[in-house]
């Protein structure tokens, strides 16, 4: 659970840092990276970060992946919970 929660976090950090970066015209981070992170365990902090900072919405491979990774960390924590 301590994982999830970091990763998450993470994820959630990742999107916002990317955000003012591409506002700013800045280096961004690639997408892969946020991905990447995403597929590990932070489809959460990833697909809430879409809607505060209103990024990446439009991108449907974002969407696919975030909610393939919600559903994978839900299963995680019911399996984890039956144990």
């Amino acid at each position: 659970m301590i994982y999830l929660i970091i990763i998450n976090l993470f994820e959630f950090i990742i999107m916002g840092i990317d955000k003012l970066q591409a506002i700013n015209k800045k280096r961004r981070i690639p997408e892969i990276s946020i991905l990447l992170i995403s597929i590990l365990g932070g489809g959460i902090g990833g697909l809430t970060s879409m809607y505060i900072f209103n990024h990446k919405k439009n991108k449907f491979y974002f969407k696919l992946i975030f909610i393939l990774s919600i559903i994978c960390e839900l299963l995680l924590i019911y399996t984890y919970q039956m144990i």
